[in-house]
């Protein structure tokens, strides 16, 4: 997730300058590499050796990771139509629903691979050797 909320953070500060010409070159990289993270969970293999339920829930974690990078993307691409200009109400409200929309998936993919891991019978510290 870090791939993506990085840049992100960085779009964030730069939009709270208040300058669109400031914020626009961060947003627009926030989206590049929130698109390259979400390629790259969709390449994200479960362990042949997860079977049963850790199966299903490492392979319910990926999509959630997934449409979490994949919506933080759509984010930052609305936030460059604003920064360009296009800060019509409908708009507006659309980029608000997709940004908390990004966020609680965000919460749910850190979730999701918690549960896998303790369904694999993994504690915390084993599991953050294995995402490393």
């Amino acid at each position: 997730m870090e791939r993506c909320d990085a840049p992100l953070r960085r779009a964030g500060e730069a939009i709270t300058s208040g300058d669109a010409y400031v914020a626009f070159a961060p947003v627009k990289a926030a989206g590049a590499a929130c698109r390259a993270a979400w390629l790259e969970t969709g390449k994200l293999e479960i362990p042949r050796s997860a079977k049963g339920d850790v199966k299903k829930a490492m392979t319910e974690a990926r999509s959630t990771c997934d449409t979490a990078n994949y919506t933080k993307m759509e984010a930052m691409d609305q936030m460059a139509k604003v920064l360009d200009g296009d800060a019509r109400p409908s708009v507006m409200a659309s980029l608000s629903e997709t940004m908390d929309r990004g966020k609680v998936l965000s919460t749910g993919c850190v979730l999701a691979f918690m549960g896998a891991a303790e369904k694999a019978g993994l504690t915390l510290p084993e599991f953050e050797e294995i995402a490393a």
